[in-house]
Formats: structure tokens, C-alpha cells, sequence
């Protein structure tokens, strides 16, 4: 089982480190052109997500978990439009800058939920439990909280409640009744909740952080 790949620098006294920044290679892998800026693909740090899904209707409730299990929850609803400007057709890195800019703007992340193979704090991503009108779960997002997925989902007659946090950038929150209540820190009751101590770690996690992984690009 994966841990969810979080920078380790939580000590008490120190802040949390910025997001780290995967260089492009020689033939420009990592970047792409746009007018006379350049765009560098960053290797994101992951938000933790415990999201309680609602909805009266079984058949839609149904059809949100199975698309959750198989890591396409905001694609099922709001599918993504693929359709880039013209003149970037020919080159698939400005395509798929094009893709997640539009994901950042409709989804507030960049990629569907990850699931497969991660844990979020004690619990492992996907089903945490479930019953007569509602589905608990876990998953992964990059750099922040699918807020917009939410508030999308909402208007589809789902009822959203979440909580989130992301160690490596140190903010935390909580969705609910269709408001974004973000906090600019992790207080130590949000820690809990996921199951990490007061400094951010889990139980039997060393001081280096050496259970954790680095970024997924």
C-alpha cells in the first residue's frame, strides 16, 4: 500500500516547504510553450480527501461509486472537452496543457481522483463504508480539493461533505452545504481525523519521512 506522497519537512517550528519542480530534460519534456512564457509541468503534491457522497436517487448513487473505484468520478459527470485551440493540434504537450487547465478550471484539480494502491492517513483510498443513500471514501487530488467538482456535482442533485488537507503546502478545510471553509494551516483535530500525530506523521513514520514517496508527475 502506497502512502500518500507528501513532503516530510513537519516538524514543529519549521513551515512546511513549497511545492518541488521537476526540471525539463534536454528535449523539453517537462515544458511547453506559450507565447513568450514558458509552462513547467510540476510535480504536484497530493490532497487527502474524505468525502461523504449523497443522493437519493440508488441509481446515481450507484453510478458515482463505480466511477470513483475506477478513478473517473469527475470524468462521468463532467467530462472533460478535449478540444483545444487549432494551432496546438500537432503538438501533444500543449495539448495536454490545454487538458489541464481546463480540469483546473471545472474540476479545481488537474486529474481525476487516485485511488489504486494509496492510502489517505489510516484509511486505504476508495470505500470506507457505505449504506442506504450515501457512500464515505477516500481519495487522492492534485495540489488541491476538487471544489468545483463538488459544487458541479451539487447542481446534479448530490449532497457533498469533505474534509481535505494537504501536508506539504500546510492548509487544510472542509466542504459543506455547498460552502469551501479553507484553513491556512492543519490544525492538530484535522490531524486526527486522518490519523497523523500532531507533527504530521503516521504511526511508525521515522522523522525523515523515508515512508513516503515523492511527487507523481
Amino acid at each position: 500500500m502506497k502512502r500518500c506522497p507528501r513532503l516530510a519537512t513537519r516538524a514543529k517550528g519549521k513551515r512546511c516547504p513549497g511545492p518541488v519542480v521537476a526540471e525539463p530534460d534536454q528535449a523539453g519534456r517537462f515544458g511547453v510553450s506559450v507565447g513568450r512564457q514558458r509552462k513547467v509541468k510540476e510535480m504536484p503534491n497530493y490532497c487527502e480527501n474524505i468525502v461523504t457522497v449523497k443522493h437519493t436517487d440508488p441509481a446515481l448513487l450507484q453510478r458515482a461509486k463505480h466511477a470513483l473505484l475506477e478513478e473517473r468520478l469527475f470524468e462521468e459527470f463532467i467530462p472533460a472537452i478535449r478540444e483545444c485551440p487549432q494551432e496546438w493540434l500537432n503538438d501533444p504537450y500543449l495539448k495536454e496543457w490545454w487538458l489541464e487547465e481546463w480540469c483546473n478550471e471545472h474540476w479545481g484539480t488537474k486529474w481525476d481522483v487516485r485511488i489504486d494502491g494509496w492510502s489517505v492517513g489510516r484509511y486505504e483510498c476508495g470505500i470506507i463504508e457505505e449504506g442506504p443513500g450515501f457512500f464515505r471514501c477516500a481519495f487522492l487530488t492534485a495540489w488541491a480539493p476538487p471544489i468545483e467538482a463538488f459544487d458541479a456535482l451539487r447542481k446534479l442533485g448530490f449532497e457533498i461533505e469533505a474534509m481535505y488537507l494537504e501536508l506539504g503546502n500546510c492548509f487544510s478545510g472542509i466542504y459543506r452545504f455547498g460552502h469551501n471553509y479553507c484553513d491556512s494551516a492543519v490544525p492538530s483535530d484535522m490531524l486526527k481525523v486522518f490519523g497523523y500525530d500532531e507533527d504530521g506523521f503516521e504511526p511508525g513514520d521515522d522523522e525523515t519521512g523515508s515512508a513516503d514517496a515523492a511527487g507523481a508527475a
